[in-house]
């Protein structure tokens, strides 16, 4: 539930924090744990539990569509009342996230996917060894596509004078 609860803060981080908006994230955040708790009774392990959740929250641009808020008008948030951010570098923080947040679920996607690719393979087709190869090469393509959604995060950080505890604060 943990890295629900991290994306669901990275995907509202851009956004500006209103009353309103906070409302609607914690709204989220409950449903998505009920939603979590629901699969985990069903019988999915907790890997599968947080894929299946993360791959149905939508975009941050539908949640700004949703809130009517206007895509130039996002914030940094947890920036320091005294140090100024330039615009633009503020513009190319949130279409960074925008890009990581899209990444990562199509990240996990695959993840949940290789199973299915490899049990079709193994069981329909009854072809073992390719089945398996796809299974691997579509895991480590997830792999792939987290470590280069990610890779800017340390950048920004430094940028934003932002450090682990400032994550743990939120």
């Amino acid at each position: 539930m943990e890295a629900i609860r991290n994306y669901v803060e990275a995907l509202f981080a851009a956004l500006p924090q209103r009353e309103d908006v906070l409302r609607v994230n914690a709204d989220m955040l409950a449903n998505l744990e009920d939603k979590f708790n629901a699969l985990l009774d069903e019988g999915k392990n907790e890997a599968e539990a947080t894929g299946l959740v993360i791959a149905s929250i939508g975009s941050a641009q539908e949640l700004r569509s949703e809130l009517d808020l206007d895509t130039e008008s996002a914030e940094i948030p947890s920036e320091p009342a005294s140090k100024t951010v330039d615009p633009a570098l503020a513009e190319e923080y949130r279409q960074y996230q925008e890009r990581k947040h899209v990444l990562i679920a199509v990240a996990v996607a695959l993840f949940i996917l290789a199973p299915f690719v490899q049990n079709l393979f193994s069981s329909i087709l009854s072809i073992d060894a390719i089945g398996t190869f796809l299974f691997f090469v579509m895991v480590a393509a997830g792999v792939v596509i987290c470590i280069l959604a990610t890779r800017r995060n340390a950048y920004y950080r430094e940028l934003f004078g932002l450090s682990r505890e400032d994550d743990a604060a939120r």
